[in-house]
């Protein structure tokens, strides 16, 4: 909800630039992605993720001991992503994970 509000009061009143380019001073950032029986959705979440046009992003995806086809899943992605990294566990739910990553 307070998304909404900060987008309408702050945001909307502002011109969306035409073109952004990000320069080598903007810092690394590294999203952790627990993922625990996600095979429906994890595709396109790691899509979406570096559809982003932030240059300097890094993904660690911890697999929290899937019982589904997660852990495949997000191996073959690894392969089509060189900015992901997948970690597997065993299932100790997402604090662990978050840890863990």
């Amino acid at each position: 909800m307070w998304g909404i509000y900060f987008y309408v009061h702050w945001e909307r009143k502002q011109p969306w630039p035409d073109t952004f380019t990000w320069d080598e001073t903007a810092p690394k950032v590294t999203v952790l992605l627990p993922c625990y029986n996600e095979e429906a959705n994890v595709e396109e979440t790691i899509h979406h993720l570096f559809k982003q046009n932030y240059p300097y992003m890094d993904v660690i995806a911890v697999n929290d001991g899937s019982k589904d086809d997660t852990a495949s899943r997000l191996d073959t992605l690894a392969l089509e992503y060189p900015a992901l990294q997948v970690l597997h566990q065993t299932n100790q739910g997402k604090a662990s994970a978050l840890n863990n990553g």
